[in-house]
C-alpha cells in the first residue's frame, strides 16, 4: 500500500507539472541568387530573399519523414528590382528522406514551385 501510495503522489507531481502545448508561429526564410522577370523587368544572378510565415497548429504529416505546411504569408523581395507578396497560396515541404526543403504551389500535395 504504502509502494502504490508513493507512485500516485509521484504521477499526481509530474502531472501537474505538465503543461498545455501551445502553437507558435514559424518563420522561413529562403535566400539565393536567381535569374528571371518581374512586372517586365528582367534581372540575372540577382539576390532575393523569400519569406514566409506558418504556425505550428498547421503542419501536416504527409508519411513518415514528409512535411508540408501552409504559409499564412509569403514575399520576396530581389535585389534592385522590388519586393511584394505571392498573391496565390504557397506551401512549405520538406521531405527528411531525400533531404529535400521547398515552397509549393498550393497545399498540401503540390510539392515545388
Amino acid at each position: 500500500m504504502k509502494r502504490f501510495l508513493c507512485g500516485s503522489v509521484a504521477l499526481v507531481l509530474i502531472l501537474s507539472g505538465a503543461r498545455q502545448a501551445r502553437a507558435a508561429t514559424i518563420s522561413f526564410t529562403f535566400e539565393g541568387k536567381g535569374t528571371g522577370d518581374l512586372s517586365g523587368r528582367s534581372f540575372t544572378e540577382t539576390d532575393f530573399t523569400i519569406r514566409g510565415v506558418s504556425d505550428t497548429d498547421a503542419v501536416l504529416f504527409i508519411q513518415r519523414g514528409i512535411f508540408n505546411t501552409p504559409l499564412s504569408t509569403a514575399a520576396i523581395e530581389i535585389a534592385g528590382v522590388g519586393m511584394g507578396t505571392f498573391l496565390t497560396p504557397k506551401s512549405l515541404f520538406i521531405n527528411q528522406n531525400t533531404f529535400a526543403l521547398g515552397l509549393g504551389e498550393g497545399f498540401p500535395n503540390r510539392l515545388d514551385l
